[in-house]
């Protein structure tokens, strides 16, 4: 008997093979605390493709790749977020230079003079006008106008100061055409729909916020439209990939594995190593020959995702993966809860990687496979 085989029959202490698929296409527990939903998934996934095994498996997948991870419910890198302190001191800064102190009379030069003096005046900006910095870059882009700082709070020169300008005062004012027939062009929603108590509009609305403060309902209405922490999780889910690589690293260095990473080497070195089609790859396992060269012993890569169109898209990214590395084995770590639910998808995955996709739960078994392919 074969090992796959071995793991289902014990696993579901069902006679044969055929009536352990069988239990396990009907969704019910494993009946032996010897073997985990890990090690049934893993087998289900070497195991010929039939109807049997094609239900089993994706019972398997509701269970094994259960991930506790969620870039909705934990913030990476917090002290990124520009606070209400730092947006209220870039505030001041524009009210001290414009005229009359007031935020209704700003200028490309009132912008200018006052990022001078205060890093954050620009992406504070970019949040009156609705913008993140990436729209206002990919729309002064579009514009063919002047190429800003990389970063909001870089170097501006006077070319940019106003370029920029242009493109913020046509969102506050709304002088702003839809590129759709039938669509609105997307503006801050106080913009859109006014603050109740309020008649101003444009710069003279940002005048008294600024001046009378924000109703409640406001904000409210802003999170609805926006989603709570929803640009920052958009701007931070790339270093949870960083984090599990820490991880892994620490659970395979702790059975004597060592591990060279794409982030460390760089993309030439890791395509030296690897290949040409290493690039979705962000960790290897590695021995040492009697050089002390490094010799891969196993590739891994790293996805994260919430939602079943993200895990679609991976699994499309990653499934012809394997083929492109016969000689060098590959596993994949999973985390979010797009890949439990997506069982389709990840079925498919599983079948590509034969059984080697991991959680963050699970990294000590990926580990262990390092282990014997060491």
């Amino acid at each position: 008997m074969d090992e796959p085989a071995a793991v289902l029959i014990a696993a579901t202490a069902q006679p044969n093979v055929d009536q352990a698929l069988a239990w396990l296409a009907e969704g019910r527990d494993l009946r032996t605390a010897s073997h985990s939903w890990y090690e049934v998934f893993a087998a289900l996934a070497v195991l010929p493709e039939t109807v049997k095994t094609t239900e089993a498996l994706r019972q398997a997948v509701t269970r094994s790749t259960v991930s506790r991870l969620d870039s909705s419910a934990d913030l990476l890198a917090v002290d990124r977020v520009v606070t209400p302190t730092q947006h209220q001191g870039a505030l001041d800064a524009l009210a001290i230079h414009a005229g009359g102190g007031s935020l209704a009379n700003l200028s490309a030069d009132v912008v200018h003079a006052a990022q001078s003096q205060n890093d954050y005046v620009m992406i504070c900006l970019c949040d009156i006008a609705g913008l993140s910095y990436r729209d206002l870059v990919d729309r002064l882009k579009l514009a063919g106008a002047a190429t800003p700082p990389g970063e909001p709070d870089g170097a501006w020169n006077t070319n940019q100061i106003k370029a920029a300008w242009k493109v913020l005062d046509a969102h506050v004012t709304g002088r702003l055409a839809p590129a759709i027939t039938g669509a609105t062009p997307a503006r801050a929603i106080e913009h859109l729909f006014g603050v109740p108590g309020q008649t101003a509009t444009g710069w003279d609305l940002v005048a008294n916020l600024y001046k009378h403060g924000v109703p409640f309902s406001l904000l409210l209405a802003q999170r609805g439209a926006g989603g709570a922490w929803l640009a920052h999780r958009n701007r931070t889910n790339n270093l949870l990939v960083g984090i599990l690589t820490d991880e892994l690293g620490a659970v395979l260095g702790a059975e004597g594995i060592e591990m060279l990473t794409q982030r460390d080497l760089g993309r030439k070195l890791w395509h030296e190593l690897l290949g040409p089609a290493a690039g979705p790859l962000q960790v290897c396992a590695i021995r040492r020959d009697r050089d002390h060269e490094p010799e891969p012993i196993l590739g891994v890569t790293i996805a994260s995702a919430r939602d079943g169109g993200t895990v679609r898209k991976s699994v499309g990214q990653l499934e012809p993966l394997p083929a492109q590395f016969p000689q060098l084995p590959l596993a994949a770590v999973v985390v979010g809860p797009g890949w439990a639910d997506r069982v389709l998808s990840t079925t498919e995955l599983a079948r590509a990687f034969e059984g080697r996709v991991y959680t963050e739960l699970q990294l000590h078994a990926l580990a262990q496979l390092a282990v014997q392919l060491k």
